[in-house]
């Protein structure tokens, strides 16, 4: 059967599909996951540049026992000047490298169903993921406040079977996976629409333990 495009499915690297795998649904964690941390760090960055500033000129308003602070540091020399210049010059490089370290890692992070296996798919650089098979999910907890309900966003936990000897996972072989994350478990946290994940992720397990005898499973429609 030939590879077909689901919902998001794009954003699946194509490689670490099967032959007859088929995307249902993939998508990234909610931007509200991101935008308010990243504007919290933003607003720091900008803060401290603004500080270093009045220190250097007059024609800024002062900041209230820290301005005359960083005017004293200022006034050591030229050489403080310089460097308290230069700080200031460099402090929105950071922050513009910061914000796009955080929005591509966000984009990097792809979390999947497919026909077969949910799959959790990271990568600063290369390309690197997790799955578990649909054959081995238990059950789907989906959690939602009433702000995250009203945003169509909310926390999803995939937990699959265990087997008896089953190595466990290291957290920090593992760099997509958190340090208090258990083996076996999907968590994904902020995920637009995690009821309609819920009811995909158990809509095609069914179709596959029902078809599992007859080989495999039929691709959903999307």
């Amino acid at each position: 059967m030939p590879y077909q495009l689901g919902q998001g499915s794009r954003l699946v690297r194509r490689k670490i599909l099967g032959d007859r795998e088929v995307v249902r649904r993939a998508s990234h964690e909610s931007l509200w996951g991101v935008l308010p941390k990243l504007i919290v760090w933003i607003a720091v960055f900008g803060f401290v540049d603004y500080w270093l500033w009045t220190g250097l000129t007059t024609v800024l308003g002062t900041i209230p026992y820290l301005t005359p602070v960083m005017r004293t540091l200022v006034s050591a020399g030229s050489d403080a000047r310089l460097t308290i210049a230069t700080i200031a010059l460099l402090v929105p490089v950071a922050a513009g490298v910061y914000g796009f370290f955080v929005l591509w890692r966000w984009a990097r992070y792809v979390f999947a169903v497919t026909n077969f296996r949910v799959l959790h798919q990271y990568g600063i650089l290369g390309t690197e993921f997790e799955e578990i098979p649909l054959v081995q999910i238990r059950d789907v907890e989906v959690k939602q406040s009433m702000v995250q309900r009203a945003l169509r966003i909310g926390f999803v936990r995939l937990n699959s079977l265990q087997f008896p000897g089953a190595a466990p996972i290291v957290a920090s072989q593992h760099p997509g996976r958190r340090p208090d994350e258990p083996p076996g478990v999907e968590e994904w946290l902020l995920v637009p629409d995690p009821y309609g994940i819920e009811k995909d992720v158990e809509s095609l397990t069914e179709a596959l333990v029902a078809n599992r005898s007859g080989g495999p499973a039929p691709v959903v429609g999307t």
